[in-house]
């Protein structure tokens, strides 16, 4: 038995658990991005001694958000 079958996915009740989940990750990759315009904001207002830093990390998050949801919405 595969487990990955889209057939046998759509028949059960997992086929509603991946729909849920890739909303739910959706809903975190626009919460990423808002992240990313709230440090943009934030580094043109306050001026940081670490600021290139924090729009890396924040930029990284974005794309680590972006992958998570490719993956789940392929899988």
């Amino acid at each position: 038995m595969n487990f990955l079958d889209p057939g046998q996915l759509r028949d059960s009740g997992f086929f509603i658990l991946k729909i849920a989940s890739v909303v739910l990750l959706a809903l975190y990759f626009v919460y990423a991005f808002i992240i990313v315009r709230q440090v943009n904001l934030m580094t043109q207002t306050i001026d940081v001694a670490f600021k290139k830093p924090l729009k890396v990390f924040a930029a990284l998050h974005l794309i680590y958000a972006l992958l998570v949801l490719l993956y789940a919405i392929i899988m």
